[in-house]
Order: C-alpha cells, then structure tokens, then sequence
C-alpha cells in the first residue's frame, strides 16, 4: 500500500483525526447518496405516471378516431370491436374511467 508507511508512523491523536474525518466524508456521502436515490425513485415514479397518461391519451385518441370512423361510415362496428363489452358507457361516447384517469393525469402534471 502507498500510504500505509505513512500511517503506520502516525500518532494515535493524528489517526483519531484522520478516522474522524473520514467519518464525516462518508456520513456526507451517505446522506448524498440517499438524496440521490430519492431523486432517481421520484423520477422513475413520474416516468410512469407519464407512460400511463400516453397510453390512457392514445386509447381516447383510438377510441374518437373510431367513432368519427363509424359514424362516417353510419354504422357502428367499428365502435363495437374497439370497446370492452364490459363498457359502462353510451353509444358513442368515450369511457368515464378513462376520461377521469385522463383528466387526473393532467391535474397531477400542471
């Protein structure tokens, strides 16, 4: 080792120094460290946040183009393959939960 010569020769108030020191830098580090990690969680967490509000906005955008779609047409096929049986919606519209989760999501971005 390079500096163990060096510590070896020091007296034990300097090592007490050197130890305390040390302990401080790591103690700093660590507390950058966890701020770090906080950060990159928030990050990651808003990431999602913003990848469900695409997918939630290209589902309404899918769902309008079909019935714009359908109702070019006149008919209403393309709405029923593009919408769950399980739909509580009307004819024609988009689904509620869907609206809300879209409508929230922009809330939570402004």
């Amino acid at each position: 080792m390079l500096y163990a010569a060096g510590i070896e020769n020091m007296s034990s108030g300097a090592l007490c120094e050197l130890y305390d020191e040390m302990d401080s830098l790591v103690r700093e580090l660590s507390e950058e460290l966890v701020l770090e990690l906080a950060r990159r969680d928030e990050l990651e967490y808003e990431k999602e946040l913003k990848n469900q509000f695409i997918s939630l906005l290209l589902s309404v955008q899918r769902r309008h183009k079909a019935l714009v779609d359908s109702k070019l047409r006149g008919g209403t096929a393309a709405k029923a393959k593009d919408t769950p049986s399980t739909s509580t919606a009307q004819p024609g519209s988009v689904s509620v939960d869907i609206m809300v989760s879209a409508i929230c999501l922009l809330l939570f971005f402004r």
